[in-house]
């Protein structure tokens, strides 16, 4: 879902959401309306089910809920890797904010590590833990390593970023317990590693 105030925007947006067509169908099928249309530019078909905004709009109505419901639970996470320095949390912006806490993303100090990321990884997966990478740098995919022939030297902070980053589990069902047991698990592989 994207929301703008501004018009030249949404139009842009209605453009690309459904194969650049300069009409909906709404539009094109309603009363009154023409099937004619004809395609201004490239796009993609990245429009909604009605049955996807209708469970969105109830969701929203959910978002304060579940925005505190990961606050909390963000924040044990803090509490608990305050004092490590061998993983790097995700520090609060400098501005007045919400933040959605959709992700709790560690890096791990690989240089203070005997064990690198994707084994920490399955050492966690092996302790009942499920993790996630997000994200792998853009330009380590084979994608854009062909498009654009570059070099991951160029980009230094990003590859050590992206080779070192993971998410923990963090969502609005999940237990206080859940995440003593993630804590538990994380503490348990930085102190072996």
């Amino acid at each position: 879902m994207v929301t703008t105030p501004h018009e030249s925007w949404n139009q842009e947006l209605g453009l690309l959401r459904f194969h650049g067509m300069s009409k909906s169908a709404w539009k094109r099928y309603a009363k009154g309306g023409s099937p004619l249309y004809s395609i201004e530019r490239l796009g993609f078909k990245y429009n909604m089910m009605d049955i996807q905004a209708a469970m969105g709009i109830h969701q929203l109505k959910k978002l304060p809920a579940f925005n505190e419901a990961r606050t909390r639970l963000a924040a044990l996470y803090d509490k608990a890797f305050s004092n490590f320095s061998e993983i790097r949390v995700q520090k609060s912006a400098p501005y007045d904010h919400v933040h959605s806490h959709h992700l709790y993303p560690i890096i791990l100090e690989s240089k203070k590590l005997k064990i690198n990321r994707d084994d920490f990884v399955a050492k966690m997966g092996e302790m009942n833990v499920g993790t996630g990478i997000h994200f792998t740098a853009v330009h380590h995919h084979p994608y854009y390593k062909d498009i654009f022939k570059n070099d991951l030297s160029n980009l230094p902070v990003a590859s050590d970023v992206s080779e070192n980053i993971l998410s923990l589990p963090l969502y609005p069902g999940l237990s206080e317990n859940d995440v003593q047991d993630v804590i538990d698990a994380t503490k348990k592989l930085v102190s072996a590693s």
